[in-house]
């Protein structure tokens, strides 16, 4: 495992452009829910 190449590279290889922009967006929504929960209270 250790003979990998880019094995000390921090970017994770199996995850693909299309995963990370969902993902991405799946957190926008998240935290926009979120803005939105904490501006509603008094």
């Amino acid at each position: 495992m250790a003979n990998e190449p880019g094995a000390q590279d921090p970017t994770p290889r199996n995850v693909s452009v299309e995963q990370f922009n969902e993902l991405e967006g799946k957190v926008d929504k998240f935290s926009g829910l979120l803005e939105k929960l904490v501006n509603s209270q008094p």
